[in-house]
């Protein structure tokens, strides 16, 4: 929970790493050796998203459910 007690949930999905990362042309591909990885992925973003500051929470898991990756980030969308 966000300390302002303000929290809106805007995306649950599933997504199959692997097949995502193909699609995208990641420097990185399946099977990932275990190891600390600095991937930078550029995405356009359709002019209706507010210009605010999102926090990501970001979790990944094996087929076995397994915790594979976890990723926090605070994103600031600024106007150009």
């Amino acid at each position: 929970m966000h300390p302002t007690g303000l929290e809106i949930k805007l995306l649950d999905k599933t997504f199959d790493i692997c097949e995502e990362a193909r699609n995208a042309n990641a420097t990185v591909s399946c099977p990932v050796q275990p190891g600390a990885y600095s991937i930078v992925q550029t995405v356009e973003l359709p002019k209706e998203v507010p210009k605010l500051k999102y926090v990501i929470n970001v979790r990944g898991y094996t087929v076995d459910e397994d915790a594979m990756a976890c990723v926090d980030l605070t994103v600031q969308f600024k106007p150009f």
